[in-house]
């Protein structure tokens, strides 16, 4: 286990701090699918493995969702992680190119930095050293992402097969995006919308593909006019 310094959050704290906002206490609540059943003279009501397969299911979910907020945020320099050389003698922040590159999505799991063998040699080492995020920074950013997931509809104990109302998670469909931009696998000519959508669909069954290009339509565009603007110098 690892010290975090007074004044920072480390990056696993960040996660469970995002999933509460985002989803409150959900998987503290009791599991609503149950049976009834004959113990000891008395009937009790106990959850049905398919429930409680479904309950465990989608807190696995929404953690995975919660790491790629934290990550999005970082890759957007919304946030900032600082890390500690070996020695302990001086601070430096992640630069945001490491948070698109592979490596990261272990460092936000672990919040000990990951840094692969074809990165540049400055940064090697402070391969396995804690990252950290100031918590005064942090907290202000986590209530604008406490404050959009309020709107949110309530999900059901099991959301798979059915499809949220309103805005439910069009924040986190965003930040995916402008992580998939950040890899190069999204095209900018005829069609390229359409295969961003299902590029990120996979991560967003909930929701139909139509609704996802819609959420992504805005931001695309934009980038779409970058990229011309970029062909035409």
């Amino acid at each position: 286990m690892h010290f975090t310094p007074t004044g920072y959050i480390g990056l696993p704290d960040a996660v469970r701090a995002i999933w509460h906002a985002l989803h409150g206490d959900a998987m503290y609540q009791p599991i609503p699918f149950s049976r009834e059943e004959e113990r000891d003279d008395q009937i009790v009501r106990v959850p049905t493995p398919e429930a409680a397969e479904d309950h465990i299911s989608d807190g696995r979910e929404q953690f995975k969702e919660s790491r790629e907020v934290l990550l999005a945020a970082l890759a957007d320099e919304l946030l900032h992680a600082e890390v500690d050389e070996p020695t302990g003698a001086e601070r430096y922040t992640v630069p945001v190119w490491y948070w698109q590159s592979s490596a990261a999505h272990t460092t936000i799991i672990t919040g000990l930095l990951e840094i692969q063998s074809g990165s540049l040699m400055y940064w090697r080492k402070f391969h396995h050293c804690p990252c950290f995020i100031q918590r005064a920074a942090f907290d202000d950013w986590l209530t604008n992402v406490g404050s959009a997931a309020g709107d949110e509809q309530p999900r059901s104990p099991s959301g798979r097969g059915r499809k949220p109302k309103g805005e439910s998670r069009q924040v986190e469909i965003l930040q995916a995006f402008d992580i998939l931009c950040g890899t190069g696998k999204v095209s900018f000519r005829h069609g390229g919308l359409k295969q961003a959508a299902d590029l990120l669909a996979p991560k967003f069954q909930s929701y139909e593909q139509d609704t996802i290009r819609k959420y992504i339509q805005p931001s695309y565009n934009e980038r779409l006019k970058g990229a011309h603007s970029k062909a035409d110098e």
